[in-house]
């Protein structure tokens, strides 16, 4: 069984390589993720669902 690897030898063998922060992308996700939300929100209410439903619906890819 193979053990666990520390992020930094990840880093040193050049299989990742770590970048600057970038806010205004993070941003954006949080925006999109925000909007989602209030979407099936909105359609949950109009529709009645439970919350087990509502659970559901938002384990299911959005494409």
């Amino acid at each position: 069984m193979n053990s666990l690897r520390r992020f930094e030898e990840f880093v040193s063998d050049g299989t990742i390589k770590k970048q600057r922060r970038d806010l205004p992308r993070s941003a954006s996700l949080v925006e999109e993720a925000e909007k989602r939300k209030a979407f099936l929100k909105e359609i949950a209410g109009k529709l009645g669902l439970s919350d087990e439903m509502r659970t559901i619906m938002l384990k299911q890819p959005m494409t």
